[in-house]
């Protein structure tokens, strides 16, 4: 089992920014493994980043819940499967609309092969894009 790693922190504005790694806006479907459901629940992710996601979902979830995220970028073999906990909630109903908002989650493990496949698909779609634009 592995973490995510740590970068500095930088100024983002007057506010220091908290998130350790930089994000990349995405819109992938994920599936969500809640504790009590006896089944996988769809949900969106709308940034990812090497050491956690912000997701998306008409079901509800709290702050410090956890949960098994499992994500299929395109271009990967297998799912991105981790361990995940969610450390803030934005928008009034963000957890029920997808419009109003979402969850920010940190990975809090996977196994080597998952971060393997997500680091090279973060780093791939990082630099397609910066390529793009340019």
């Amino acid at each position: 089992m592995i973490t995510a790693p740590r970068a500095n922190a930088r100024a983002s504005s007057p506010e220091i920014e908290r998130r350790r790694t930089r994000r990349l806006h995405v819109q992938l479907p994920a599936a969500v493994f809640l504790r009590g459901s006896p089944r996988f629940v769809p949900f969106v992710v709308r940034d990812l980043s090497l050491s956690g996601a912000y997701l998306s979902s008409e079901v509800p979830i709290g702050t410090g819940e956890r949960f098994v995220l499992s994500i299929r970028p395109p271009g990967t073999d297998s799912p991105i499967v981790a361990q995940a906990r969610v450390v803030r909630i934005e928008g009034q109903d963000a957890a029920r609309n997808p419009e109003d908002g979402g969850v920010g989650v940190v990975f809090t493990g996977m196994s080597e092969e998952s971060y393997t496949a997500l680091a090279g698909y973060w780093y791939s779609a990082r630099y397609a894009r910066r390529d793009d634009a340019t």
